[in-house]
């Protein structure tokens, strides 16, 4: 053992004789000005501010920290869970702080990590700053964790990664027992197709999965995916199924214009003995269809319609018009 760790000691000080460390600033601003016709209600907002900085030390180490400026929200647990909006106007948390080590085929990631679960449906989307992709608007999963990640490359078309979290997501730092544990894969098979699988699990008294599914085509002027996402047990509630369907196109027109449209489907099933479904106040159907326009290397400017249907029938229909923007650097 300590023959092999003065070898990985001398090849790391080689790497960084020869590697000149750097650092990079990230930044990400997402703005919106909206008008809602049903409640005759309008607003500009600043919705969500990213700011972090990205340190190279070598060739093969790496570290990334990133803050998330949004606003926050209190879910009140109970029979049917509800999410309402807080007095606080913006709250800073630490969206990411992690290390990487590459070697070869293998990256391992360690703190508070960027998991994998709806990455590449984020890349093939491309409009987060319009809506999230499914997981993650309608809270199948966090977007980061404690924990660590491994993501290896099997071969040219076939990645996968492996993640053991904490399961708090990023809002919640708090440490316990309960654990959750991932698996996905990831084909390439040739330019263009992309097909994802993924696979979650936790236990705390009752078990609780995730097992979703999403596959995706990108030709010169086009994109086209699709996502479903099924969670048993969803929220370690017993028999709770959550299941989400989500597709969308993309057509670029030309080079800063593209037209785009999504559809929507949430939907729950329903427990003994209950008349509606357990997440019927929440469920939906909703439909996007926006053109984007991008002036100038990474400034995106998005005009798009939304149409929201619950299923419960008491509730009203949302039809909103947002004008919404993204700023990178």
């Amino acid at each position: 053992m300590f023959s092999v760790s003065a070898v990985a000691l001398n090849q790391v000080q080689d790497s960084l004789i020869k590697y000149s460390p750097k650092g990079k600033v990230e930044g990400r601003i997402f703005s919106d000005f909206f008008y809602e016709f049903n409640q005759k209600k309008t607003a500009f907002e600043v919705t969500r501010v990213y700011l972090g900085y990205n340190y190279s030390y070598s060739e093969n180490f790496s570290a990334r920290v990133t803050l998330d400026v949004s606003k926050p929200e209190i879910t009140i647990s109970g029979t049917n869970s509800d999410t309402i909006s807080t007095s606080l106007q913006h709250t800073a948390f630490l969206k990411y702080a992690y290390g990487v080590y590459k070697i070869n085929r293998l990256t391992l990631s360690f703190g508070m990590i960027e998991l994998n679960q709806f990455n590449l449906q984020d890349q093939v989307w491309a409009y987060r700053y319009v809506m999230k992709t499914i997981q993650d608007e309608y809270s199948f999963c966090p977007s980061a964790d404690l924990g660590v990640k491994g993501d290896f490359k099997l071969s040219d078309w076939l990645s996968t990664d492996i993640s053991f979290r904490n399961g708090e997501g990023y809002k919640k730092l708090q440490a316990d027992n309960i654990y959750w544990y991932g698996i996905g894969f990831t084909l390439h098979p040739f330019k263009g197709f992309y097909y994802r699988t993924f696979f979650d699990y936790s236990k705390n008294v009752i078990s609780q999965s995730t097992f979703s599914n999403f596959i995706s085509y990108s030709g010169n002027k086009y994109r086209l995916g699709a996502e479903i996402v099924l969670s048993e047990n969803f929220g370690f509630g017993e028999d709770k199924k959550l299941i989400g369907f989500s597709a969308f196109a993309a057509y670029r027109v030309s080079k800063k214009i593209e037209i785009f449209g999504r559809f929507d489907k949430l939907s729950s099933n329903t427990l003994a003995g209950a008349t509606n479904a357990w997440n019927y106040n929440k469920n939906l159907g909703m439909g996007i269809l926006g053109v984007q326009l991008n002036p100038l290397q990474n400034i995106a400017f998005a005009l798009n319609g939304r149409y929201q249907i619950p299923e419960n029938s008491s509730n009203d229909e949302k039809i909103s018009v947002f004008m919404n923007l993204d700023f990178k650097f």
